[in-house]
């Protein structure tokens, strides 16, 4: 696959780093979820501490398509 993925990473260094939650009981960081740019700025972020809070793909495209065009809303369900 040609994209990159964030495995063995230091959880407790990678929680400082990008600023998500990190249970320190058990040794893991929350989801943590961004939108970029094509200039690779970060445009979105989305940080949870549960189950919810996630960016999912439905979500990720009504994001750009808000910004894509004039009209205001999102795509129905």
């Amino acid at each position: 696959m040609d994209i990159p993925f964030a495995y063995g990473l230091d959880a407790k260094e990678m929680s400082r780093k990008i600023g998500c939650y990190y249970d320190a009981k058990d040794m893991y960081i929350e989801a943590t979820g961004f939108m970029l740019q094509p200039d690779k700025k970060v445009y979105l972020g989305a940080y949870s501490t549960g189950v919810v809070g996630r960016i999912r793909a439905e979500n990720a495209l009504s994001v750009i398509r808000y910004y894509q065009t004039e009209d205001v809303g999102f795509l129905p369900e």
